[in-house]
Parts: C-alpha cells; structure tokens; sequence
C-alpha cells in the first residue's frame, strides 16, 4: 500500500515498467484516509493553540473552534457521572473519511514520460488545485466531524 498518490503513482509507473504505457490508461489514483468521527452528542469544544494552526496552515479566523472527545467524565444536572448512551464513553462514534484525488491530464502524462521527479509533479498538481491527503484531513478538523489527534494517529499508520 502506498502511503499517498504520488507514492502509488511511482510504484504504478515502476511495476508497468514503460511510463508511456502506465499513463496511456491510467485516469487517476485515489488515496484515502479512513478517520473516526467524534460522537456528536459528547464532543468537547475548545480554543486550538495558535502554534498548531500556524503549523497547520489554518487562519485562526477560519475556525471557532476545534472538538475533541471529552476530557473529563460526563456528569449530569445533580453531578453524577454517567456515559454517554451514543458512544458508549469512548468519544468517536461512526467514520468518515478523506480522499486525495491525484487525476492525470496530459501535462501530467508529459510530466511523468518525460522522466519528471516527484517535486515537479507536485509543484504541477498543486497550480491545478490538487489539495494534498493531510489538507482533506483538516477540512473535516475543521468542520468539527473529527479530531485533529485522530488524523495524527492516523497518519502515524501510513
């Protein structure tokens, strides 16, 4: 398995062994990052610190906030604690998942018969639009479907 689509592109290409025949009939390469989604019933706000948005890339004006599981045990109106019924207490409930779309056109197809390193690839897919596998994964941080700790653990598997 490849850990993104430039990966599976190379070893695509490699296995083919004739760039020119592995572009002729190959569209696109889909890769995917399947993440658990935070339960919606007991997901916990909270401010992000600035210096994970800078490394992240995220205005602080893009997001309010970002969720998490719950750090402390539930409790109900009298103080007791309880689990939460959704759940079951552990804070995820259900997947969602995001997808990098590596789609091949013909600069693409040039680009890899003619021998082109993965850099100028990328610097030719990144003009076109292409958002990178991690850069999915923040977009559903940051709607609130997931954690960014989710997506770290995640990501430490590939």
């Amino acid at each position: 398995p490849a850990g993104d689509s430039f990966t599976a592109l190379a070893k695509w290409v490699k296995a083919c062994g004739d760039a020119k025949a592995a572009t002729r009939i190959l569209r696109g390469i889909v890769c995917q990052m399947l993440l658990r989604k935070l339960c919606p019933a007991c997901r916990e706000p909270y401010s992000p610190d600035q210096s994970l948005l800078a490394k992240a890339n995220i205005r602080s004006e893009q997001v309010e906030a970002f969720y998490r599981p719950p750090t402390r045990p539930l409790t109900d109106e009298k103080g007791r604690a309880y689990t939460c019924p959704t759940c079951q207490g552990i804070g995820y409930y259900g997947r969602t998942a995001a997808f990098e779309l590596l789609e091949l056109n013909d600069e693409l197809r040039q680009l890899i018969v003619s021998g082109a390193g993965l850099s100028q690839i990328k610097t030719a897919v990144r003009k076109a639009g292409m958002l990178y596998l991690q850069e999915q994964a923040l977009r559903t941080v940051i709607a609130g479907e997931t954690s960014i700790q989710e997506v770290v653990r995640v990501s430490k598997q590939k």
